[in-house]
């Protein structure tokens, strides 16, 4: 593996778990590689910061209800009412 691929995984892994062969993969590039294993330090502190400092998002009981009667109403153009008659 290279560092490319290893700091692209690193960043996939913020997403959701890897692969157990990709996991292991990136700890044994990890482990023979200073600079991918500075940025991996630096990519979970700069998440822990973030989830420390953002709280999740909530959605409301009724926003799946809402989100479903807005995709249902047809699409209206709104911008191109605003544009002059062409003649």
């Amino acid at each position: 593996m290279n560092c490319e691929h290893a700091r692209q995984t690193i960043l996939e892994s913020f997403d959701g778990p890897l692969r157990a062969e990709l996991h292991h993969a990136i700890d044994n590039h990890v482990a023979t590689c200073e600079a991918c294993r500075r940025f991996a330090e630096v990519q979970q502190m700069l998440d822990a910061r973030l989830t420390e400092a953002l709280p999740p998002a909530y959605l409301g009981a009724d926003f799946r209800t809402s989100l479903r009667r807005k995709l249902a109403e047809p699409a209206t153009p709104r911008w191109s009412e605003s544009l002059p008659v062409m003649t």
